[in-house]
């Protein structure tokens, strides 16, 4: 049996990372092959080569890739977000079951946002037609008649001709059962390396890890920023990450001598990072799915500070997440610096959160729940050795 992986990218991002991992640990059972639309970085390539997983190509020459397709025989696709207008074009040409790992909440709102319960309401109520004319918060955008109509058609494709879904977040998938998905499977990004446990005092030092985006929160981050070093200068911000934002970022931020810019990290630098910060800050305005940095702040012993949004309150809970409504607290200044001192004098974060984050994440555990999924739609003992 072979399984053909279809993603929009094999680069970059926490989603992209995650599907490689399960990619890499599913290459030790079945042969994996992968197609994506972007074309993977020369280290990807290589990456892939060294876990035996062969790279057909991108979706530019289908006629190619299809032909490949007939020769493995594959058992069934495996995608990983697929919203984009050529991959689905792609995946209908191809006739195969197919199971779908969700990574954020696009499947449920045409913007991907789903922020404040009352709006959702407003938008299941009108068919989402209230996204073509009001906003769900502040900064958020609408979309059009036809990005709207586009999105429609996107979600009834897929709810039809999904077979099994994997999700990794419990809020998203009763979302989803809400509005009639079907053979939802709860299946965890597993991890196979683990960081050391770090428990030792820090200075009052508050750390951003992510994408520098208006969804992660960074017109928040800067007003922060700019209100908390009135109250203390003595606060230090380590800001990692790169993004459409970034510029914009140090700009607004130029005059201030207490920020410390590290750009894009490797996993062993992001690492010692968190061993550097009292604090992790995440004013995330989306509903984020899952955050890799909240499972590296678990797992190494870092408090975090998260909004009480999706995937946060599911797996932030066990001693050191400290939650906040980014809706009330955004110009609130003093309400969050007295939050942010609270966490920092936990110093370091629960052994249970530690315990907590391996047992989640363990390949064990997400061995035997792809398995189901994939016994889901009539493919049994695939991982086996």
């Amino acid at each position: 049996m072979n399984i053909l992986f279809v993603s929009d990218s094999a680069d970059s991002g926490g989603a992209e990372n995650q599907m490689l991992e399960e990619i890499f640990i599913l290459s030790g059972y079945i042969q994996i092959c992968l197609i994506t639309k972007k074309e993977p970085q020369a280290n990807t390539i290589l990456l892939l080569k060294n876990h035996s997983v062969i790279f057909l190509g991108t979706i530019d020459d289908d006629i190619t890739l299809i032909n490949k397709i007939d020769t493995f025989k594959f058992t069934f696709i495996h995608a990983h977000n697929i919203w984009d207008d050529k991959l689905l074009l792609f995946i209908k040409k191809i006739n195969l079951p197919i199971v779908m790992t969700v990574h954020d909440y696009r499947i449920l709102c045409p913007t991907g946002w789903k922020v404040q319960p009352n709006m959702v309401t407003e938008c299941l109520q009108k068919n989402f037609n209230y996204c073509t004319t009001s906003i769900c918060f502040e900064n958020m955008y609408t979309v059009n008649t036809n990005a709207s109509k586009s999105w429609f058609e996107k979600q009834y494709w897929l709810k039809k001709n999904v077979n099994g879904w994997a999700i990794v977040n419990n809020h998203l998938l009763n979302r989803m059962k809400e509005e009639g998905f079907e053979n939802l499977h709860s299946v965890p990004y597993p991890m196979k390396k683990y960081p050391n446990y770090e428990n030792r005092p820090r200075k009052f030092c508050i750390g951003y890890a992510g994408l520098l985006s208006e969804h992660k929160g960074i017109i928040r981050l800067i007003s922060t920023i700019k209100s908390l070093s009135k109250i203390n200068n003595n606060i230090e911000f380590i800001i990692i990450g790169e993004g459409n934002m970034a510029g914009y970022l140090k700009e607004e931020l130029s005059s201030f001598n207490n920020i410390i810019y590290k750009g894009i990290l490797s996993l062993s630098e992001i690492y010692s990072f968190f061993s550097i910060c009292s604090v992790i800050y995440l004013p995330s305005k989306w509903q984020e799915n899952f955050n890799l940095i909240g499972r590296y702040s678990r797992l190494i012993g870092t408090p975090i500070l998260v909004p009480e949004t999706g995937g946060f309150m599911q797996r932030l809970n066990c001693g050191i997440s400290e939650f906040y409504n980014p809706l009330k607290t955004n110009n609130d200044a003093i309400q969050l610096y007295e939050m942010l001192k609270k966490v920092n004098k936990l110093n370091s974060g629960s052994e249970n959160d530690r315990i907590d984050e391996i047992n989640q994440s363990n390949v064990s555990n997400f061995l035997i729940k792809i398995s189901l999924l994939y016994a889901s739609i009539g493919f049994k003992n695939i991982i086996k050795k």
